[in-house]
Order: C-alpha cells, then structure tokens, then sequence
C-alpha cells in the first residue's frame, strides 16, 4: 500500500583494509500522494467509420480497369 508520508533511511557502512567505518548518514525522503492519472485522449469511433468509408472509395478508383 502506498500512502503519503516521510520514509527515513539510514547508511553505516563497516570498515575493512580500504576504508574506514563511515557513517552514520541520514537521509529522509518525503512520500507525497499519488497523482490522479490523466485520461488517453482519443478519437470518436465516428471518425474512425468516415476513414474506412473514405479508404473504401480510395481503393475502389484505385481497382478500377481501364
């Protein structure tokens, strides 16, 4: 579940041959809400029928023998 709110992470680091120990570093990361999505814009299925109807008429000038 995801809700708004503040997520704390803390970084300690151990030491070894390289590095010494660090830390620790404290970040605090704050969770907003999510935003409502937006719709898809989309095309009326009317414009959909008037672009095969005109894709029809296309083909058939474009078939026709001479």
């Amino acid at each position: 579940m995801h809700l708004p709110g503040d997520c704390t992470l803390v970084a300690v680091s151990a030491p070894n041959g390289i590095y010494l120990s660090g830390g620790p570093i404290v970040a605090t990361i704050e969770i907003v809400a999510r935003a409502s999505p937006k719709p898809v814009p989309t095309l009326p299925p009317v414009f959909f029928g008037l672009l095969m109807f005109l894709m029809l008429i296309r083909a058939s000038f474009g078939f026709r023998r001479r």
